[in-house]
């Protein structure tokens, strides 16, 4: 019989699954029995996991090894180094990929932003098991019995399942709408609400602004202070709805080289730093950087115009109606913007362009950015593709 190892089922595994794996693992652990394993070596045999008897050789096991094993023999069967490589296990089992470049802990510092699992693949008490699993710091890793106690306690709860609006017969609950008002109906009430509401110009000629939208603006007018930008990046890094903007070409007659002196929101280098984070997808949902990716509405990029000079993009790949908001990195920054067919609007410093006109993924417009200030200037760029 073929044997089915975790890297067969990384990426599918259930929460309920994950939790198993944790249990089996941590339940019968002893000193060194983690220490060279690899998703290849973990067996699944039914509801349990086991470490094949030909564990893997340290070359195949070195990117699920603890940050630090590269300094430390000793560290090779420390219960907390295996610690670290079961919470690895337990990440990779969710979300199918690596979040260190398959470099393992040897590309893990103190200041590494390891990303935690979002409520869509699990519940907050795996997330943050695995997210402590996965300190930088042995002493701060739970302990194996640790674990196992919370292995065994979420394995004898019901697995999680949506809320319903009738019981198991189909009956409505038409006579306890009453207690069910404060969580549910709430949130009913609201997606039909803003599902009644087209994406339409308002009485003051601008569009209504989607609320991702509103939020990656304040995310970068946030980024004027630098003091915001390690909360900022915690922020992107659990935002599964962008991707990167990064398929224009660059205007060299308008765009800043390394010589020019300007200041930026880094919002680019924020961006890279989750991309690599995830081996070569931003953040959780498998983006790429590239804001013509059909399965996201959201993109942006931050370039950097010189002053008194224009920059041109042509841009393709988009659908539907789309808004584009224009962020200057300085509050007080003169600019203009605009759009082919478009629309413009100034909103609290922030230019919003919007095209109206429906289009098709051929289709090109140029977005134009006129650097009126007396100084070079950042801008960031938002899409808001809307695909209808």
């Amino acid at each position: 019989m073929e044997i089915i190892t975790l890297n067969d089922i990384a990426g599918l595994a259930t929460e309920k699954m994950t939790w198993r794996l944790l249990y089996s693992l941590s339940k019968e652990w002893h000193s060194g029995s983690l220490s060279n394993v690899s998703p290849k070596s973990i067996e699944v045999n039914g509801d349990h996991f086991d470490v094949a008897n030909d564990s893997a050789t340290p070359q195949d096991s070195s990117a699920w090894q603890a940050p630090e094993r590269g300094s430390s023999e000793h560290a090779a069967t420390s219960e907390a180094s295996e610690v670290w490589t079961l919470g690895l296990l337990a990440y990779y089992s969710i979300m199918g990929t690596d979040i260190l470049e398959n470099q393992g802990g040897l590309a893990q510092t103190a200041d590494t932003l390891i990303p935690r699992i979002g409520l869509a693949h699990c519940g907050h008490e795996l997330s943050d098991l695995i997210y402590s699993c996965l300190n930088y710091h042995p002493a701060k890793r739970p302990s194996m019995s640790d674990i196992a106690t919370q292995a065994t306690h979420a394995l004898q709860q019901p697995s999680r399942v949506p809320k319903r609006l009738t019981d198991d017969s189909g009956r409505v609950y038409q006579s306890s709408l009453v207690s069910f008002w404060p969580e549910e109906m709430t949130v009913i009430l609201l997606l039909l609400f803003f599902s009644l509401i087209p994406f339409t110009l308002m009485a003051q000629g601008t569009p209504d602004i989607p609320s991702e939208m509103e939020i990656l603006v304040k995310r970068c007018i946030q980024l004027r202070q630098p003091a915001n930008v390690s909360n900022v990046t915690r922020q992107l890094q659990y935002d599964n709805q962008w991707t990167l903007m990064d398929e224009i070409a660059i205007d060299r007659n308008g765009e800043c080289t390394t010589k020019d002196p300007v200041e930026t929101f880094g919002l680019n280098d924020i961006g890279y730093r989750i991309f690599k984070l995830h081996s070569g997808v931003t953040n959780e949902g498998g983006r790429f950087r590239d804001g013509r990716d059909p399965r996201y509405k959201y993109s942006f990029i931050e370039i950097t115009v010189k002053h008194q000079a224009t920059v041109n993009y042509n841009i393709t790949g988009r659908e539907g109606s789309q808004l584009i908001a224009i962020v200057p990195y300085s509050s007080n920054a003169k600019f203009s913007a605009m759009v082919t067919n478009g629309t413009a609007t100034m909103r609290n410093g922030v230019c919003y362009l919007y095209i109206k006109e429906k289009l098709k993924p051929s289709d090109h417009f140029k977005l134009t950015i006129k650097n009126e200030s007396g100084s070079n200037m950042a801008f960031a760029i938002i899409n808001y593709n809307s695909r209808k």
